[in-house]
């Protein structure tokens, strides 16, 4: 198993960490992607691991952030597991740019 070791503890300090490579508009859009992720990702847990879906969520877009790819992909990597627990997640992704939905 392989273990991803976070700089960060919680949504907040994944938020900050942002901070440093994205603008405020782009960070308004992750808080809004996260605050759909925690809805459905609410009590799911990822296995191997048994790290929360939202945290193994923000791990995974921390790698996509350090990569330096467009805030569009970090979006989609934060909600990458939306479609997994919502027949509707399409229409959760209307308020995010197209790229979002074909990534």
């Amino acid at each position: 198993m392989v273990t991803v070791k976070s700089s960060f503890n919680d949504v907040q300090s994944w938020l900050e960490l942002q901070k440093n490579n994205f603008t405020k508009a782009e960070i308004e859009k992750f808080e809004q992607a996260i605050k759909i992720a925690e809805i459905y990702y609410q009590g799911k847990i990822f296995y191997p691991s048994n790290q929360s879906m939202l945290m193994h969520a923000l791990a995974c877009a921390e790698t996509v952030a350090q990569l330096h790819l467009y805030a569009d992909a970090v979006i989609a990597t934060i909600l990458y597991a939306l479609p997994s627990y919502t027949e509707n997640w399409d229409e959760e992704l209307r308020p995010f740019d197209k790229k979002v939905t074909e990534l």
